[in-house]
């Protein structure tokens, strides 16, 4: 079976990001055939581009534990369409200062460039006194507003049009990556400013519905708290992260203790003063170290290429952040990296970008196979509820403090082993029960919402792309 190319071998001279596979060919060809079916103008993105830049990179030497007025935005901050600033990173007065001729202003476009690749958002600054500084795994583009509305480039680069483009695009073994030559290629219809303006707010009657059911969903994370907090007595997340302290100096005799052991100061303060512990109670519970409940579990490794058999295929964009759920499921009989099979796990906890909260509840009924940064684990169920675990891992307390355990100087990860090194007060399994039913009861419909939420999203796709022509 011979492979057709979409594109002449004459272009491989004057095109430095074309590549041979047939991924490649197959996603230029979806989207040369979009334009050309639907008899669309269009222009390279580069033909209305002002500016294009990537952002500033630095590593945790130049993170603040207290606030500053310097806004650190990482890939992660990002999502389609707007910012989640519910854990920001924080630049110190040095770093800040040095990098404040990079912040962003109101009308610059926001795209990640590696990780999540392509999620774009049109900066609005805030009404409050920081400076926003992207990170470098950030392009921000600013475009000529003669040819490009911005909010309807937002729009555009968000949709699964364009989505196949950054897929196509994105290249790199572990951690996917689009470079800013492959970004200026993007194809832009020519339509007129004032059709594009027309289009967006057509839009936007989409996000409201979409807004009015986000406003009936309850914070997973505020409803985590509270039950914990009335039926284990543990302390909130408020009160627990308040501690101050003075400076402190690591000794070398703890390098025995832990062989992750690090010089990072927030590493180093997680264990000196919270001593590893995710919780505190009131109750007299014993502390138990996460090892003693759970345990990496070994699965196979299904290498790329095509498979044996049909599996069930979730990556990270699959999962919701911070809740869990799963968005989307999709049969697969080829991979093109290497996935893990799920098999008999109980959990699954992203040891990439922890704090996101990636925490998956595994269907032992279901052939998944998922994402290489997906770590399964066993429970030893005697002691602790799954879902509990589950929640544990998806409460402010362990996705604030994971901060202070990763390590990484690209992408931050938490290695299995700190994971299992870290310790809570264990209620008995039948507390651990109520509390999972309280939870369960109050997060009731939520999956349900979030499947509306996704099919207005389709909707709203359909009507933008359909728009065009």
């Amino acid at each position: 079976m011979g492979l057709i190319f979409a594109l002449p071998f004459s272009q491989i001279s004057l095109d430095s990001t074309l590549r041979q596979d047939a991924a490649f060919f197959k996603g230029v060809e979806r989207i040369n055939l979009f334009f050309v079916k639907n008899k669309i103008p269009f222009f390279k993105l580069r033909e209305g581009l002002i500016e294009i830049k990537n952002g500033e990179n630095t590593n945790e030497s130049g993170y603040s534990i207290k606030p500053t007025k310097y806004v650190y935005l990482s890939v992660a901050d990002v999502r389609e369409g707007y910012l989640d600033l519910t854990d920001p990173i924080y630049l110190n007065e040095y770093n800040g200062k040095e990098f404040e001729e990079s912040k962003l202003t109101d009308g610059d476009i926001i795209i990640t460039r590696s990780g999540t690749v392509g999620l774009s958002y049109l900066f609005k600054k805030p009404d409050d006194d920081s400076i926003y500084i992207p990170s470098g795994y950030l392009t921000m583009i600013r475009v000529n507003e003669c040819l490009i509305y911005p909010p309807f480039a937002v729009y555009y680069f968000n949709s699964s049009l364009i989505k196949i483009f950054f897929n196509t695009y994105s290249c790199g073994k572990n951690t996917q990556n689009i470079s800013q030559t492959s970004v200026k290629k993007i194809p832009f219809p020519s339509i007129p400013i004032d059709i594009q303006k027309e289009i967006f707010e057509k839009a936007q009657e989409f996000n409201i519905k979409i807004k009015n059911i986000e406003n009936d969903i309850p914070d997973t994370q505020k409803v985590i708290e509270a039950v914990f907090c009335d039926v284990f007595d543990y302390i909130p997340s408020k009160e627990f992260f308040s501690r101050q302290t003075k400076v402190f100096i690591g000794r070398f005799d703890k390098f025995s203790e832990n062989k992750n052991l690090r010089s990072s100061a927030k590493y180093n303060f997680f264990w000196e003063f919270y001593k590893g512990h995710i919780f505190e109670s009131k109750k007299k519970y014993p502390i138990v170290k996460i090892k003693e409940l759970m345990k990496v579990h070994r699965s196979k490794t299904l290498k790329k290429g095509f498979l044996n058999e049909k599996f069930l295929l979730l990556d990270k964009e699959d999962v919701e952040p911070k809740t869990g759920i799963i968005l989307n499921e999709e049969y697969v009989d080829k991979i093109e990296s290497d996935k893990v099979f799920f098999g008999n796990c109980d959990l699954l906890i992203s040891k990439i970008d922890p704090f996101l909260g990636h925490v998956i509840l595994n269907d032992q009924s279901k052939p998944y196979i998922g994402t290489t940064e997906f770590v399964p684990y066993k429970l030893d169920e005697k002691q602790a509820d799954i879902k509990f675990m589950q929640y544990v891992f998806l409460n402010n307390n362990f996705l604030e403090l994971s901060h202070y355990v990763m390590a990484g100087k690209r992408q931050p990860r938490i290695n299995p082993n700190e994971i299992l090194n870290l310790s809570i007060p264990l209620p008995p399994k039948e507390e651990q029960l109520i509390a999972v039913e309280r939870i369960d009861n109050e997060l009731k419909g939520i999956t349900e919402k979030k499947q509306q939420i996704r099919r207005l999203k389709e909707e709203r796709d359909i009507f933008f792309l359909s728009s065009l022509n």
